[in-house]
């Protein structure tokens, strides 16, 4: 709700400060609702089609200790230092609209399985926000050159607010999914060779 709000101001600001600029260089005031508009459902239509895109390349033989997601110490740590613990309160729990919820039950909490799918959509997540932030800057060539300082700056800060922090906080969360991860399998390992033994007894 914060970050909602937060984006609804700089909207609004950036509404605000076009419409002067537009009116003193003649250009209609429908071209800044036009051109704002045009800059947020370019990021939004990246964003879906990113979604796609790497829900269908990390479908297949999913491995969540892979070298490619992993995350070291040194990052973890430098995440910490931008008070992560702070702000990551206002990243909004989108994983409803891929049909995933991450309320632990007392089965959850000991299946591997539910960290492994957690891992998917955690990586998931911060490729598709980390590159839809990256590309994000494209929407500056379908902009009107007089709103590059008033609309195309705004926008970047909302497209950073709703991709590059859900992204570095993904990061920050992956280390101790591992972590629960591994832990279960093994747990769920040394379950099962227990089994044979107490059908013995």
């Amino acid at each position: 709700m914060t970050l909602l709000i937060v984006v609804l101001i700089i909207s609004a600001i950036s509404i605000g400060t076009s419409i002067p600029v537009a009116l003193s260089n003649h250009i209609p005031i429908s071209q800044v609702f036009y051109d704002f508009s045009s800059c947020l459902v370019f990021i939004g239509v990246s964003c879906e089609l990113l979604l796609l895109l790497f829900r269908f390349i990390f479908k297949h033989k999913f491995n969540p200790n892979s070298k490619l997601f992993y995350v070291s110490k040194a990052e973890v740590r430098f995440y910490e230092k931008t008070k992560i613990r702070f702000w990551k309160k206002i990243i909004p729990d989108l994983g409803f609209l891929v049909g995933f919820k991450k309320q632990l039950t007392k089965v959850e909490v000991h299946n591997s399985q539910f960290y492994k799918r957690f891992l998917f959509e955690n990586v998931n997540a911060a490729y598709l926000h980390f590159f839809t932030f990256l590309i994000s800057p494209t929407f500056f060539v379908f902009l009107t050159k007089t709103f590059y300082l008033s609309i195309g700056i705004p926008c970047m800060l909302i497209s950073f607010l709703l991709n590059l922090l859900p992204a570095l906080l993904q990061r920050y969360l992956r280390p101790r999914l591992l972590a629960l991860y591994n832990l279960t399998c093994k747990r769920e390992q040394a379950s099962q060779n227990l089994q044979p033994q107490a059908a013995i007894a």
